[in-house]
């Protein structure tokens, strides 16, 4: 449990990774089980639109929503800093970066990468 700042800076961080590693993974698999991702794979796919990039504005989009949501009812911006801004912008970065390097888990997934040896 981290006191200062930078401890809770670099946990967020870590949290941030492994976020994007679960998602890309679940959408690699194509077994996305929260909403958010959901969306954020079927805008992708529809409009062939890179995901790491889409996953980026549509969190960056709940961000802002958040922080309006909040301006109209509170009079003031609640619970958004700069590791909510961080989080919204990293884990699509890594997300984007992990499911490109996945593809191989894809074909296997498909069944489109079957060694011929092994089918014979």
């Amino acid at each position: 449990d981290p006191t200062g700042y930078a401890g809770k800076f670099a946990l967020m961080l870590l949290a941030c990774l492994l976020m994007g590693l679960g998602v890309a993974l679940e959408v690699t698999a194509n077994v996305v089980t929260d909403a958010a991702a959901s969306l954020t794979k079927t805008i992708a796919d529809q409009y062939h639109f890179d995901f790491g990039r889409t996953k980026i504005c549509f969190d960056s989009f709940l961000v802002l929503a958040g922080a309006i949501v909040s301006l109209i009812g509170l009079h003031t911006v609640a619970g958004i800093r700069e590791g909510t801004l961080v989080a919204a912008i990293l884990t699509g970065l890594v997300a984007g970066f992990l499911k490109k390097r996945f593809v191989f888990m894809q074909r296997f997934l498909s069944g489109k990468s079957v060694d011929k040896r092994m089918s014979a």
